[in-house]
């Protein structure tokens, strides 16, 4: 009975060794981390949609500052017109409404990156205790995640550029505008 019994322990040493490396290697550990991936993707999709949204829009936008020269703009707002004044004033409200909802996009996906990176770590340690278990099929699956979050992060980041490529746009046109406004309002007019 004693020698059943050290059996026993030995074996459940061994086994509690085992699970204490393997740790991240099982399926409580693969199904959180493939829940939380798919978090990352899911947020991504939305956010590349939300931007697909906002492109064609973008991309036939007439800005002012492009169409016509700072005189041309100043002799329009001087002479006000077709009510030229109010259509400016219409068009740095409406832009700048805008410039705020990319803006606030471009700060929530500042910070995603760092975040995704978290996610970058947890694949990296389950692809290596899948490793020292020499569970190969889930080592190479972990290392197919790596990769897709590296490729994720630099989509990100993408996206982020693309985002301030249009902020930019947005800031010239009410920087402009703004200043042709302010310009002519100090200029007495003459009747």
């Amino acid at each position: 009975m004693k020698t059943h019994l050290r059996s026993v322990s030995t074996v459940m040493l061994i086994t509690l060794s085992w699970l204490s490396q393997a740790s991240q290697c099982n399926e409580q550990e693969w199904n959180k981390a493939l829940a939380s991936q798919r978090v990352w993707d899911q947020t991504y999709n939305l956010l590349a949609s939300k931007y697909n949204e906002w492109l064609p829009s973008f991309q036939q936008s007439i800005f002012l500052h492009v169409e016509f020269s700072n005189n041309e703009l100043s002799y329009l707002w001087s002479k006000d017109t077709n009510h030229f004044q109010d259509k400016v004033n219409k068009q740095i409200l409406a832009i700048s409404e805008s410039r705020q909802q990319l803006n606030s996009l471009i700060q929530y996906i500042d910070r995603l990156p760092d975040e995704v990176l978290e996610q970058l770590q947890t694949w990296r340690d389950i692809e290596e205790a899948c490793g020292s278990d020499k569970l190969i099929a889930n080592e190479v699956a972990a290392g197919h995640y790596i990769r897709s979050d590296q490729q994720l992060i630099q989509d990100f980041t993408h996206l982020k550029k693309q985002l301030e490529i249009m902020r930019r746009s947005y800031d010239n046109e009410i920087f402009t505008l703004k200043n042709i406004s302010s310009q002519q309002a100090l200029i007495p007019h003459q009747e």
